[in-house]
């Protein structure tokens, strides 16, 4: 899954150029949510900047402090990564 980013806006004043650029970009929107529906999570190389209560990450090892494993986890209410899946 990737992450959607609104595509430039269309120059052309031809209606039939605009319905076009309008469908494919509610295709584009339409694919990302169906994947978060899903429960599709891609697997994280990085640190999370600026992580929420609640969110939910796919992290690789090599992301992770040592002694932590592959995995999901959420940031839990205490302010840390909370290891809820092992993989």
């Amino acid at each position: 899954m990737e992450k959607y980013f609104p595509g430039e806006l269309p120059q052309s004043e031809d209606i039939a150029h605009l319905k076009r650029q309008l469908n494919e970009e509610l295709r584009r929107i339409s694919n990302t949510l169906n994947a978060v529906v899903d429960g599709h999570l891609d697997k994280v190389y990085q640190d999370v900047t600026k992580p929420r209560r609640g969110d939910f990450r796919y992290f690789a090892s090599a992301t992770l402090s040592a002694g932590q494993t592959e995995g999901v986890y959420f940031f839990s209410s205490a302010g840390a990564w909370t290891q809820w899946l092992s993989l």
